[in-house]
């Protein structure tokens, strides 16, 4: 059966998929690890939702790559695949617009989730939150 179909979507302006895992710092037998922890996370350079992944505090609203200049819409808590994930939308304004239409916004669509150590992120435009979940749910 042929499913080629079932995620075409006309007019999609955008979307991304990216899959990272959570780093893990492994240390020789006698060092101590949290040690290492506390000194790795406190390095001034490394971005702050870095720095919480490898502590061991992630909060999912710090994994959203959302533009500072976006206008959020919602956040919402969701479920993917019995996991905890969190779903935004927001509008940024269109750089295509025509001159005349400068101030027509773009709805995006964002979703994270962690599932086995393991950080997915979806981005869409140009589909709605039902059919970015049933995407997000397919994955296995």
């Amino acid at each position: 059966m042929d499913n080629s179909n079932e995620y075409n979507f006309p007019g999609s302006i955008n979307f991304s998929f990216e899959i990272r895992k959570i780093p893990k710092i492994d240390v020789p037998a006698g060092v101590d690890k949290n040690k290492v922890k506390y000194a790795v996370s406190s390095l001034p350079f490394l971005p702050y939702y870095l720095k919480s992944q490898i502590a061991g505090t992630i909060d999912l609203k710090n994994l959203l790559d959302i533009p500072e200049s976006a206008k959020r819409e919602k956040l919402d808590y969701t479920t993917i695949n019995k996991n905890k994930g969190i779903i935004v939308s927001y509008y940024l304004k269109d750089a295509n617009a025509l001159n005349k239409d400068k101030e027509k916004s773009v709805k995006y669509l964002q979703i994270v989730w962690i599932e086995d150590d393991i950080i997915y992120q979806m981005e869409a435009a140009g589909i709605s939150e039902e059919q970015l979940l049933k995407i997000a749910e397919s994955m296995q």
